[in-house]
């Protein structure tokens, strides 16, 4: 499995390459305009520090604009991928581009048949967004699972880069779904360098439950409804926004649902303060961690 860092920041790069776990790195000019420099002069460092292949997203929306900019980018270095939408436009500049010899990365994935179409237009890498299909109720994974299916089906060479990875679960899930050596081409993830360095203190702070539990018996069902009761809520809204058709009643019966789940709950677990419950735990002869209590 490659590691792909989602990020212009050359001083982080240069840090985790220095790692040697580092295989390549995405960017696009969103990220370079946070660090203040020109996108150009920020791939050429960039191209310096990663032997791996680097993304450099066009701006363009048309065919003919797209491959003006790939002109460009691609003159940079010779480990340049030129990153284009999943977009009609965006597939045809990948045809062209992948008959000139370029390696180009099709972004914005969000179903396996726009993976599919990807891989007949020539795409060396793939990069399906499983954090935004997660958003919207969907999830990422089986996206995964569905491309690295048709791609071990008709044999097509298009490397899987999971984006928009949000956990160290993504990670393990993504290298599960198909990052044997055998397969023609392996899963890879783009990597917040925050998640990087969660990767690496999960162990240490899984070794330290035991003592947590036996501080507080009810504090790791608390702690699993309350991720519970945002993941909630984060997912109602995400699909307030991205997904309401008004005309859907299943959609209707859905949001409710979820709705009145937070309304619910939402007290209980800790989304928002509970003047009720705070005056119940005051009065409760329970102990609130496991101590013995008061009376």
């Amino acid at each position: 499995m490659k590691i792909f860092l989602d990020t212009a920041d050359v001083a982080e790069i240069r840090e985790f390459a220095a790692s040697g776990l580092v295989d390549g790195v995405t960017t696009n000019p969103s990220l370079a305009a946070k660090t203040g420099k020109d996108y150009v002069a920020e791939l050429k460092e960039i191209c310096a520090l990663v032997p791996g292949a680097v993304s450099a997203e066009v701006l363009a929306t048309d065919t003919d604009g797209m491959l003006t900019q790939a002109a460009i980018f691609r003159k940079i270095a010779p480990n340049i991928a030129i990153k284009v939408p999943c977009t009609w436009d965006g597939l045809k500049a990948c045809k062209a581009l992948s008959q000139q010899g370029a390696m180009v990365n099709v972004t914005l994935c969000f179903s396996a048949v726009q993976a599919m179409l990807a891989a007949k237009a020539g795409a060396h890498f793939i990069s399906p967004f499983i954090g935004r299909v997660d958003d919207v109720g969907e999830d990422g994974m089986t996206l995964i699972r569905d491309i690295r299916s048709i791609y071990d089906n008709y044999g097509y060479k298009t490397e899987i880069l999971a984006a928009s990875i949000r956990s160290v679960s993504h990670v393990l899930y993504s290298a599960l779904a198909g990052a044997e050596m055998k397969k023609p081409a392996a899963n890879m993830a783009t990597r917040p360098a925050a998640i990087l360095n969660l990767d690496i203190r999960v162990p240490l702070e899984m070794s330290l439950r035991p003592t947590c539990d036996m501080m507080s018996p009810r504090m790791p069902s608390c702690l699993y409804a309350a991720e519970l009761g945002m993941n909630k809520l984060r997912n109602f809204f995400s699909f307030v926004e991205m997904r309401w058709r008004p005309c859907s009643w299943s959609t209707t019966a859905w949001l409710v649902t979820q709705f009145n789940w937070i309304a619910r709950r939402g007290p209980e677990v800790g989304l928002w303060p509970c003047q009720e419950r705070s005056e119940r735990r005051k009065t409760s002869s329970v102990p609130p961690f496991g101590g013995t209590s008061a009376a």
